[in-house]
């Protein structure tokens, strides 16, 4: 596989992925791997406890303080997340790769409209201005099958269930 042969280059390879606490403590990933190519959809299965979420987040870059990457692989359209800087990270997350989690109401702020959020991160993400961001965010919601996306723009994330809410997550990525 060559970094020019973008048909063959998966969109996310993980590979031998071990994560542990600190640089010594019990390893809680061990050696895991996927791909994900352009048009499929993979599913990171296991019991709970086993690793899932934090193998996600490490896709991300994102895994907690005490969590080390112990070896293994991780490259975004071919290139290492190794490489990236803070800021490459940052433009990666929502604008290229994001993570809906089960509990969305950990990824909602419950102080701001749903309008409002998805709006920051397109405003983050995108060149579009408000006008464009509203038709973007309505197409987004409507694409999910929210059946009144003007009044899912005013309204609370407490106002939905939780169902609803991993929708209007989903509306996002």
């Amino acid at each position: 596989m060559t970094g020019c042969d973008t048909a063959a280059t998966p969109l996310l390879d993980v590979s031998e992925l071990s994560l542990g606490i600190g640089e010594t403590g019990r390893l809680v990933v061990d050696r895991v791997g996927f791909q994900v190519r352009a048009g499929e959809i993979v599913a990171v299965v296991g019991e709970s406890g086993s690793g899932k979420t934090l193998a996600a987040r490490a896709v991300l870059g994102l895994t907690p303080p005490a969590i080390r990457r112990r070896g293994g692989r991780i490259r975004i359209d071919g290139r290492a997340l190794d490489d990236m800087t803070a800021r490459e990270l940052r433009a990666l997350r929502g604008g290229r790769i994001g993570m809906v989690f089960q509990e969305p109401m950990t990824s909602l702020n419950p102080s701001l409209t749903i309008g409002r959020q998805l709006e920051e991160a397109l405003a983050l993400h995108t060149g579009l201005d408000a006008a464009g961001r509203r038709a973007a965010i309505l197409a987004m919601l409507t694409r999910v099958g929210l059946s009144d996306p003007e009044r899912v723009l005013k309204a609370w994330p407490h106002e939905f269930s939780g169902g609803m809410r991993q929708r209007i997550m989903l509306a996002s990525v």
